[in-house]
This record gives C-alpha cells, structure tokens and sequence, in this order.
C-alpha cells in the first residue's frame, strides 16, 4: 500500500519519503514500475527520499508523525 499510496501523492506533486529499516536502506530501489489494470500500463514512482532515522522527518514544516507503524511520511514541497 506505501508504494501505491506514494505513486498517488508524487501525481499531486507532493514530496514523498520512505521510512525504511537501516538494513533495507542500501537495497532501496530509486524507482518502482508499478502496472495498472485500468488502463494497462506501466506507471513510474521516482523521485522520492528514503531514510532509515526517524528523527529526519523534523526537517520539514509540515510532515506526517513518524513511529514505528508508519511506512512512509510526507511532506508538502
């Protein structure tokens, strides 16, 4: 649901990050192709953050809380 949901802002033009384990971060991919059964195409997710601290997300004015249960914050740009 994170990656889809972020497709979805990223077309709103909204900055969109990834929470992710420390040892998920290298692994990390810079893009997602994402298909859709309505149309039959392939969608591009690109030009998103990723980061494994928390405590990143204070840099921003507005931001989603950030804990544990929470995939992935947003940002408006």
């Amino acid at each position: 649901m994170g990656v889809m949901t972020a497709y979805h802002l990223r077309q709103a033009n909204l900055a969109v990050d990834f929470l992710v384990k420390p040892a998920r971060l290298a692994a990390s991919p810079a893009s997602y192709r994402l298909y859709s059964y309505d149309d039959g195409k392939t969608h591009v997710l690109e030009n998103f953050g990723v980061f494994a601290n928390p405590s990143s997300c204070a840099i921003w004015s507005f931001s989603a809380k950030c804990s544990r249960s929470h995939a992935m914050s947003f940002a408006t740009p």
